[in-house]
């Protein structure tokens, strides 16, 4: 879906606005309900991981968009089981003995780096899961923007506006009204996607015979 197919369900309620307005707007909303509320998760892999390289490129995403941010790192080694690596916010350093990875460090946005580097020893693939940020307009949607996240896309683009000065659309009581709206259904979708779409507990934790090393889930 485009974010264009909102349009039926904005419009009405912005009197006097003109498409393109409302079409960037909406566009700013749900980049905001991206980026505060990881409305859309993506996982990503297995990358394997190679002898004596220690860079992860998270590629290819969806067109027209980026990583937001890194929101879990699973080491599989090739010998079984599963470790969740650590995240690093400082540079690791490069001479490091080679050995099975414990922690992860992004470069940039779409760039890991492990550490330390994985030796032949240590074969294994990586899984990530992430955030994922639309750059234009026309970036391809998912289906759940509608189906699970419509209102929460009205609520923040009509906040947006009708916070606007001296517009025919201009209400500062709906724009405070909307705005409320808006920061629930932040919490909210930031909530279901650290439960994975789930309304069960989210603290579930691998099995201690799944625990693997220094790396793992404790």
């Amino acid at each position: 879906m485009k974010t264009s197919d909102f349009y039926d369900h904005i419009m009405p309620r912005i009197t006097g606005a003109e498409e393109p307005l409302v079409l960037q707007e909406t566009f700013s909303a749900i980049r905001q309900l991206c980026e505060e509320g990881w409305a859309w998760p993506v996982d990503y892999g297995p990358f394997s991981t190679t002898a004596g390289s220690r860079h992860i490129y998270l590629n290819p995403m969806p067109e027209n968009s980026v990583v937001g941010y890194v929101l879990q790192v699973i080491y599989e080694p090739s010998t079984g089981g599963r470790v969740q690596l650590g995240t690093m916010q400082n540079v690791p350093p490069a001479n490091e003995p080679n050995s099975s990875p414990r922690g992860v460090y992004m470069e940039d946005t779409g760039t890991m780096v492990l550490y330390p580097t994985p030796d032949t020893s240590e074969a294994g693939s990586i899984r990530v899961s992430c955030t994922t940020i639309p750059t234009l307009v026309v970036a391809e949607l998912p289906e759940m923007f509608m189906t699970h996240y419509r209102d929460a896309v009205i609520d923040t683009a009509c906040h947006r506006l009708m916070m606007m000065d001296s517009k025919p659309w201009s209400s500062p009581t709906m724009a405070m009204f909307h705005g409320r709206r808006s920061r629930n259904h932040i919490k909210r979708i930031r909530d279901i996607t650290k439960r994975r779409y789930s309304m069960g507990s989210s603290q579930w934790q691998f099995p201690d015979f799944a625990m693997q090393g220094r790396g793992g889930i404790r």
